[in-house]
Protein backbone atom coordinates (compact mmCIF):
# COMPACT_ATOMS: atom_id res chain seq x y z
CA UNK A 1 0.00 0.00 0.00
CA UNK A 2 2.73 2.10 0.62
CA UNK A 3 4.42 1.50 -1.99
CA UNK A 4 0.93 2.36 -4.15
CA UNK A 5 0.54 5.69 -2.32
CA UNK A 6 4.57 6.88 -3.00
CA UNK A 7 3.99 5.70 -6.89
CA UNK A 8 0.97 7.78 -7.19
CA UNK A 9 2.53 10.87 -5.69
CA UNK A 10 5.28 10.54 -7.76
CA UNK A 11 3.18 10.50 -10.66
CA UNK A 12 0.49 13.50 -9.63
CA UNK A 13 4.07 15.36 -9.19
CA UNK A 14 4.78 14.85 -12.74
CA UNK A 15 2.05 15.91 -14.14
CA UNK A 16 1.81 18.95 -12.58
CA UNK A 17 5.22 19.28 -13.48
CA UNK A 18 4.59 18.77 -16.54
CA UNK A 19 1.64 20.83 -17.08
CA UNK A 20 3.42 24.48 -15.90
CA UNK A 21 3.95 26.54 -19.02
CA UNK A 22 7.34 27.30 -20.34
CA UNK A 23 6.37 30.72 -21.94
CA UNK A 24 9.64 32.38 -23.69
CA UNK A 25 9.97 35.67 -23.18
CA UNK A 26 11.92 37.73 -26.43
CA UNK A 27 13.84 40.97 -25.96
CA UNK A 28 14.28 42.88 -29.32
CA UNK A 29 17.40 44.75 -29.37
CA UNK A 30 15.52 47.14 -31.07
CA UNK A 31 13.36 47.94 -28.04
CA UNK A 32 16.26 48.66 -26.29
CA UNK A 33 17.42 51.65 -28.43
CA UNK A 34 19.09 49.80 -31.27
CA UNK A 35 19.62 51.02 -34.71
CA UNK A 36 20.07 49.37 -37.84
CA UNK A 37 21.25 51.84 -39.69
CA UNK A 38 24.90 50.55 -40.23
CA UNK A 39 26.33 53.69 -38.60
CA UNK A 40 24.94 53.41 -34.93
CA UNK A 41 27.19 52.15 -31.46
CA UNK A 42 24.98 49.09 -30.55
CA UNK A 43 26.93 47.52 -27.81
CA UNK A 44 25.15 49.41 -24.78
CA UNK A 45 21.49 48.49 -26.38
CA UNK A 46 22.58 45.07 -26.85
CA UNK A 47 23.86 44.89 -23.25
CA UNK A 48 20.78 46.01 -21.81
CA UNK A 49 18.46 44.02 -23.99
CA UNK A 50 21.25 41.14 -22.54
CA UNK A 51 20.90 42.27 -18.88
CA UNK A 52 17.24 42.40 -19.37
CA UNK A 53 16.84 38.86 -20.24
CA UNK A 54 19.15 37.27 -17.75
CA UNK A 55 17.35 39.36 -15.01
CA UNK A 56 13.92 37.99 -16.17
CA UNK A 57 15.10 34.07 -15.53
CA UNK A 58 15.98 33.87 -19.54
CA UNK A 59 14.87 33.91 -22.81
CA UNK A 60 15.76 35.34 -26.35
CA UNK A 61 17.66 38.42 -27.28
CA UNK A 62 16.59 38.90 -30.83
CA UNK A 63 18.16 41.18 -33.82
CA UNK A 64 15.65 42.10 -35.94
CA UNK A 65 16.35 41.31 -39.79
CA UNK A 66 16.94 44.72 -42.13
CA UNK A 67 19.54 46.39 -41.17
CA UNK A 68 23.15 46.02 -40.02
CA UNK A 69 23.75 45.95 -36.31
CA UNK A 70 27.15 47.89 -35.74
CA UNK A 71 28.39 46.64 -32.11
CA UNK A 72 31.36 46.61 -29.66
CA UNK A 73 32.21 44.51 -27.12
CA UNK A 74 29.38 43.17 -24.57
CA UNK A 75 29.73 40.73 -21.86
CA UNK A 76 27.50 38.09 -22.09
CA UNK A 77 25.57 36.15 -19.26
CA UNK A 78 23.82 33.16 -18.84
CA UNK A 79 20.05 31.72 -19.62
CA UNK A 80 19.43 33.68 -22.87
CA UNK A 81 19.67 32.57 -26.60
CA UNK A 82 20.97 35.26 -29.29
CA UNK A 83 18.53 34.82 -32.16
CA UNK A 84 18.65 36.74 -35.55
CA UNK A 85 15.27 37.45 -37.47
CA UNK A 86 14.74 36.65 -40.60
Amino acid sequence: MVKLNTLLAILLMSIAVSCQSNKTRDFNICDYGAKGDSLTDNAEAIQEAIDACHKAGGGRVIVPSGGIYMTGPFTVASLWNFMWRQ
